[in-house]
């Protein structure tokens, strides 16, 4: 029978080895435990994400600036469907005018982030709309700039009603300037 020792000192030796051996099997089953543990938070944060209301992104810092994950809002928002299908582009195709991506990306690089930014976007169909951005660069110290986290939120609508508000005040006044006469004509 080989598996049995065939001396004194193999034999003695045989506790410390089960001993080692079960301290592996610990581990691994708590390497296990921890990975399963993991994998639910990530779950979880990920469904957090997704069910946001307002576009989530990660762009890379790299020269081309390319979108490595968005939520579904992001993607409803510029009127995709496909999450792989906006992967492929950089996010110098969503701006409407270029100049603001380069603000942006300077701004970023210098501050380390933007609040609240009011761009003119595009979607994917080419129509325009008004997107207000918060982002912040995350750093590596080898490569500059590792990645962008942000969010968008469409505020086309807000601006819309901003005009016709003004609108509405620009009437008044001239009401109340020209008299109840203006009223009447």
């Amino acid at each position: 029978l080989d598996y049995f020792p065939k001396s004194q000192d193999a034999l003695a030796a045989m506790p410390r080895i089960v001993e080692r051996n079960l301290r592996k099997w610990d581990l691994v089953h708590e390497l296990r435990l921890a990975r399963k543990d993991l994998k639910r938070i990530e779950n979880r944060y990920e469904s957090l994400v997704d069910n946001l209301i307002i576009g989530v992104f990660r762009i890379d810092g790299g020269p081309e600036n390319r979108i490595i994950n968005a939520n579904p809002a992001f993607l409803e928002m510029f009127g995709y469907g496909d999450k792989k299908e906006i992967l492929k582009i950089g996010i110098s195709k969503l701006f409407l005018n270029p100049e603001d991506g380069e603000r942006i990306n300077d701004k970023i690089k210098r501050k380390g982030f933007v609040k609240d930014e009011d761009l003119q976007l595009r979607k994917k169909d080419g129509s325009p709309f008004i997107g207000s951005v918060s982002a912040s660069a995350v750093k590596d110290e080898a490569v500059g700039i590792k990645y962008l986290d942000g969010i968008i939120e469409d505020i086309s609508q807000h601006r819309q009603v901003e005009l016709e508000l003004i609108t509405v005040k620009m009437r008044l006044k001239h009401l109340l300037v020209a008299g109840p006469a203006s009223i009447y004509s």
